[in-house]
């Protein structure tokens, strides 16, 4: 809502999941979910 004229709004990250990586990886994957007062979503990061 930054450019709307509305109060800003900041999503909270609530929960966080790792994803165990396979042997050998290189990189992990983590999972976060967001709540705010008009949204909510999970996202892997």
């Amino acid at each position: 809502n930054t450019a709307s004229g509305k109060t800003e709004e900041f999503p909270r990250f609530s929960t966080f999941w790792l994803e165990r990586p396979a042997p050998g990886a290189t990189s992990i994957t983590i999972y976060a979910a967001l709540d705010s007062k008009s949204l909510t979503g999970a996202s892997p990061g």
